[in-house]
């Protein structure tokens, strides 16, 4: 895949933002009684958040951003680990390579 990975920037949000919403109203087709997390309104609030305090990559930039990932670095137990919130993560195809790389991507910046 010749994809390229960059950190999550504020050209990006309104792509990621339109990626969870799409995973959210799948979703909620396929699982009428779940409840989403996130409400969609917060999204673009949430991931400038994330984009500022925390940690991601993107597949693609600003208009032709096609997946996401992001998460907040904290310790835990002494041990360093990442929290990825359930609205932090979306692809435009749900290729699961695709999640894998980007991943692997953001696991060279958290």
């Amino acid at each position: 895949m010749n994809d390229d990975y960059l950190p999550l920037s504020a050209l990006d949000l309104p792509a990621a933002a339109a990626m969870v919403r799409r995973r959210y109203a799948d979703l909620a087709q396929a699982h009428p009684t779940l409840v989403p997390i996130a409400p969609p309104a917060d999204l673009p609030d949430r991931l400038d958040h994330l984009r500022r305090h925390g940690a991601g990559a993107v597949v693609g930039t600003g208009d032709h951003c096609r997946g996401f990932v992001g998460g907040y670095h904290f310790d835990h137990r002494g041990v360093s680990t990442v929290h990825v919130p359930d609205w932090a993560h979306g692809l435009d195809d749900a290729s699961l390579t695709r999640y894998g790389l980007l991943y692997r991507a953001a696991a060279k910046v958290w």
